[in-house]
């Protein structure tokens, strides 16, 4: 997980329970839920684009993403959204896909439910951002155009690891999946429901 997202996180305790969770994650055999308070806005490029995803309820992110050169310890953006095909022919990309749905929205805001299909780095920050709904309080990839300063919210970027299931193939012939479920803290349910979404229960 990013420093300051919350959520699911998971230490093996034996070598065998660390190889069976490594060819877990290496095989794609294993499902990870995300809950991100959002607020929409648009760019300055792509604001057609853009305008039409924020409309939808639901669908797939597939920008692949690139290392941000600019990036550095501060907080800055590691990666970037590679949004167009001339762009990809000339640098190095990585496949991403991230399946979203919004659970709830309240004006600009909106409560969105993400399901990486690939693990890159920042793949749920950068995804969202890039078609309009980038996460509350999240300095690298949240586009402030608006004049307006949602930190007072939450003090730290509001995304959640609420799910992780490990899928029946992994594990041994007669147990069933193993899934994991952390109830999202307090800052981010009050964050929430503070613009106005509501729906989730805090742990």
């Amino acid at each position: 997980l990013d420093y300051e997202t919350s959520g699911v996180f998971v230490v093996a305790k034996t070598k065998e329970a660390a190889r069976v969770m490594q060819s877990a994650f290496e095989g794609r055999r294993v499902r990870k839920t995300y809950l991100a308070l959002c607020k929409r806005t648009t760019t300055n490029a792509n604001q057609q684009q853009q305008q039409q995803q924020q409309q939808q309820q639901q669908g797939t992110i597939d920008y692949p993403l690139v290392k941000d050169a600019a990036a550095d310890f501060a907080g800055r953006a590691k990666v970037r959204c590679v949004l167009n095909d001339d762009e990809a022919a000339l640098v190095k990309v990585m496949p991403a896909e991230t399946d979203w749905r919004i659970l709830h929205r309240n004006g600009s805001y909106a409560l969105i439910e993400a399901r990486p299909r690939t693990g890159r780095t920042h793949q749920i920050r950068a995804h969202l951002a890039a078609v309009g709904w980038p996460i509350v309080g999240d300095d690298a990839y949240g586009y402030r155009d608006d004049g307006q300063d949602d930190d007072s919210l939450i003090s730290r970027h509001a995304l959640h690891a609420h799910t992780l299931t490990f899928l029946k193939s992994t594990t041994t012939e007669g147990i069933p999946p193993v899934s994991i479920v952390a109830p999202p803290p307090r800052d981010f349910t009050r964050a929430c429901a503070a613009v106005g979404v509501v729906g989730i229960e805090t742990k």
